[in-house]
């Protein structure tokens, strides 16, 4: 609290707005009301196209708790408060309506919220991290460093430990939150104009359009790297078992709107997947998972283990190793990838991660079957021809167009 406070006593003397028709200089307008909201609602209709942004909290629950929503046009900027009760129905409307576009930078979290409150995703998205990634900038980059490498605009101090849930918000906050989508309009502008000029803008466009899929959304609860040690000492089996505990942690976490690691800790996972208990008294004797779990979800988690530990599993993976010519060879792939994505000013990170090309090009080296990849569909096929090409992936390979048809599927 006090580091909040003191956080925002020394914010100095803050940036003049950049005087620019796609710029609102105005101060923002906090939307506390019913009324103004609806009001708000019908002028970003009208204006067909809007930066938005969010500040939220996400410690604690399984879902974040959004504290403020930012909005801005060329003539409006205003920041809606949510924690005030109001009905926010229209704004999710917005986002899902495709004759709107929604301007957003690293917009996934944000964007989330459409897809929970009406269970349709976004439509008409325009991600300007993703954009600036088409026209020789870095990926991913902060919103400073792509609005002060396209604009003459300085934005303000930022807020990394701002409370947002606190009230009344200070002035330094209010300002921030309406520069996070005040030069969102004019990034647009800027960034479709450049898009053009270096014949980008379908790619860049049709990366955005990932931002319209529900699964852009979905939690990979593997994704999360375990916090403890242990799980390279297990069986086949235990890793098994550990596999499916993690997700079942995943989905009762996400019933009861709590941090999965909150609702078991990573340690207690582990014990759960080396022992294996199979009756209510043999978990009562695991540490590391908290006693209101043994209580409440006892049953069920036994049922769980119990259900993992007689479920057919794959076998291990055996895959065959590449030797010190070919392991050159998926480097040398690898730098190609980044020249091919230089010398068309897009920034090679956006195009693929080093993992990815490894696996690829290491499958298709070995004789292997190459496990469906986005690298194998749309705008990367396009720009890595030459290296599927090599790799005999091209668009006269059957086995090519077959993993591009089941990505496309995917996308």
């Amino acid at each position: 609290m006090r580091a909040h406070r003191e956080l925002h006593a020394g914010a100095g003397e803050l940036p003049v707005v950049l005087d620019h028709p796609l710029v609102c200089a105005a101060e923002p307008a906090l939307i506390r009301s019913q009324r103004r909201l609806d009001a708000l609602i019908e002028d970003l209709r009208r204006a067909r196209s809007f930066g938005f942004d969010t500040e939220f909290i996400g410690e604690g629950s399984y879902f974040t708790r959004t504290c403020l929503i930012q909005v801005a046009t060329p003539d409006l900027v205003a920041l809606i408060d949510p924690l005030c009760g109001l009905d926010l129905a229209g704004i999710w409307g917005l986002l899902v309506d495709p004759s709107v576009r929604t301007i957003v930078h690293a917009g996934t979290p944000d964007l989330e919220l459409a897809l929970r409150h009406t269970g349709t995703p976004a439509r008409g998205v325009f991600d300007t991290q993703i954009a600036s990634a088409f026209c020789g900038g870095s990926y991913p980059a902060s919103l400073r460093s792509v609005v002060e490498s396209l604009t003459d605009a300085r934005l303000g101090p930022g807020l990394k430990f701002s409370q947002w849930d606190q009230r009344p918000l200070s002035d330094l906050q209010l300002r921030y939150a309406g520069d996070d989508v005040r030069y969102l309009p004019l990034l647009h502008d800027e960034l479709v104009r450049r898009l053009e000029a270096l014949g980008n803008l379908d790619w860049a466009l049709e990366e955005c359009r990932r931002l319209e899929h529900p699964r852009t959304y979905a939690p990979n609860p593997h994704a999360r790297r375990l916090k403890a040690r242990g799980s390279a000492s297990l069986s086949h089996r235990q890793r098994f078992v550990l596999r499916r505990l993690i997700e079942w942690r995943e989905e009762a976490a996400r019933l009861r709107d709590v941090s999965p690691r909150s609702l078991i800790p990573d340690e207690g996972l582990l014990a759960l997947a080396s022992e294996r208990p199979r009756t209510r008294t043999a978990l009562s004797r695991i540490a590391g998972v908290p006693r209101m779990v043994k209580r409440e979800l006892g049953d069920q988690l036994v049922a769980h283990i119990e259900g993992a530990s007689r479920e057919p599993m794959p076998p291990p993976a055996r895959r065959r190793s590449l030797n010190e010519r070919q392991k050159a060879r998926v480097e040398q792939i690898c730098a190609q990838s980044e020249d091919l994505a230089r010398a068309r000013s897009i920034a090679p990170q956006i195009v693929a991660s080093k993992k990815e090309l490894r696996q690829l090009a290491g499958s298709a080296i070995l004789g292997e079957q190459p496990a469906p990849s986005r690298l194998l569909a749309g705008w990367r096929r396009i720009l890595l021809a030459p290296i599927l090409t090599d790799l005999g992936l091209s668009d006269d390979d059957p086995q090519g167009r077959a993993h591009a048809s089941a990505d496309s599927r995917c996308s």
